[in-house]
């Protein structure tokens, strides 16, 4: 567990080398203590991640950022997912290489649990000229 007070400067949080938040200027108009929890069960490509306080709204979106190591394959990517009424949720994510590793990054606007999910690519159809 990682815990962090960050006022309206902005600031950032990191829990080890596994996850970044960060928080802009201006996101948030009084300091608030946030924290990051790795929980014991995973998602398919990382832990599941717990950003607190839960009811934390934020002026600007926040960026969470998840380090994994198994690639998927050609056919699938990694992405940041969220639980939504049992089901995982895909978060509109960014690929992001780094020394020693891979990591995906979404931008956020409340609190949840995270985790580092495959998504399923549709093959490309080439169109011919009509």
């Amino acid at each position: 567990m990682s815990v962090a007070t960050i006022d309206a400067r902005g600031g950032s949080i990191e829990l080890g080398s596994e996850v970044t938040l960060r928080v802009p200027a201006g996101a948030l108009a009084e300091p608030a203590e946030i924290s990051i929890t790795r929980l014991a069960e995973r998602a398919e490509l990382s832990y599941v991640y717990r950003l607190e306080p839960d009811g934390l709204s934020f002026a600007h979106p926040v960026i969470l950022e998840i380090a994994f190591e198994r690639e998927p394959s050609l056919q699938r990517s990694a992405v940041i997912g969220t639980v939504i009424d049992g089901d995982w949720r895909r978060l509109p994510t960014i690929l992001k290489r780094r020394d020693g590793g891979t990591s995906v990054a979404a931008e956020l606007s409340h609190f949840s649990d995270y985790g580092v999910i495959i998504e399923e690519l549709l093959p490309l159809i080439a169109s011919g000229n009509h």
